[in-house]
C-alpha cells in the first residue's frame, strides 16, 4: 500500500505471522488510529507487545495516544508501555514533560507490574538521573552510524555505550530500543552506508545480544 492507506486486519495478521517466525515480541510505534488493531491481533498470535504512545508535543494528540495505550494495557495486550519515541531528541517535549506523561500513564494502569518507559537517545539516559529514575526500564536508542564511526569500530562503539550506560543504571534493566545501520544514503564522517556494512553490523550486534 501507500502511506496513509487504511491498514487491513488481513495485512496486519500477515505481517505479525511472518514476524513470529523470528521473534516472540513485537514493537508498535503508536496506539491510536489504524495501528490500534495490531495489538489485539498480536495478542491472539501470543506475541508480547512493546506498545507506544506517540508523543509529538501536541497536547490533544498526545493525550489521545496515551489514553489509547492505557486502554490497550488494561486489556492485557501490552507487556511494556513506552511513552514517546525520541520525543526529547526531536525537541517535541522536555525531559520533565515526558516524565509527566509517563506518570500519567502509570497512574491509570490496572496492572502495576507493566513497566513504563520512554525510548530516546542513549545520551539522555546517561546525562539525566531524573529520566533514569522515572523509567521502570531503560530503553535507549544508539546508532554508531550517526556518530560517524567506521564500520570496523561500530559494534565496539555500541557495546562500549551500553557498558557505560549499565554503570550509571545499576541494577535497572536495559533493553535496547533501536540500533542499526543504513543500506543507502550519504556517509556521515567515516560511517558509510551499504548492504554489506549493514549485514556486518547486524551480525556483530546479534552475536553480542545472544552472548
Amino acid at each position: 500500500g501507500r502511506p496513509g492507506d487504511k491498514l487491513s486486519s488481513t495485512e496486519v495478521t500477515k505481517i505479525l505471522t511472518a514476524a513470529k517466525k523470528y521473534a516472540n515480541t513485537v514493537r508498535i510505534y503508536s496506539a491510536s488510529g489504524e495501528i490500534n488493531k495490531a495489538y489485539s491481533i498480536a495478542n491472539k498470535k501470543k506475541l508480547k507487545v512493546i506498545g507506544t504512545a506517540w508523543i509529538s508535543g501536541d497536547p490533544d494528540a498526545d493525550k489521545k495516544e496515551m489514553d489509547a495505550l492505557i486502554k490497550l494495557c488494561n486489556k492485557g495486550y501490552v507487556s511494556v508501555a513506552c511513552v514517546g519515541s525520541e520525543a526529547i531528541l526531536r525537541g517535541d517535549v522536555t525531559i520533565n514533560e515526558i516524565v509527566e506523561d509517563m506518570n500519567y500513564v502509570r497512574g491509570k494502569l490496572k496492572d502495576k507490574s507493566i513497566p513504563v518507559t520512554t525510548a530516546d537517545s542513549c545520551n539522555f539516559f546517561m546525562e539525566s538521573s531524573y529520566l533514569r529514575d522515572s523509567c521502570d526500564i531503560i530503553f535507549p536508542n544508539y546508532y554508531p552510524f550517526w556518530n560517524g564511526i567506521k564500520i570496523t569500530e561500530a559494534s565496539k562503539d555500541f557495546i562500549n555505550a551500553m557498558d557505560n550506560l549499565k554503570k550509571v543504571c545499576g541494577e535497572k534493566e536495559i533493553i535496547v530500543s533501536e540500533t542499526g545501520w543504513p543500506t543507502m544514503g550519504d556517509p556521515v564522517g567515516q560511517a558509510k552506508p551499504g548492504s554489506k556494512n549493514a549485514a556486518r553490523y547486524y551480525k556483530e550486534i546479534r552475536a553480542w545480544s545472544k552472548e
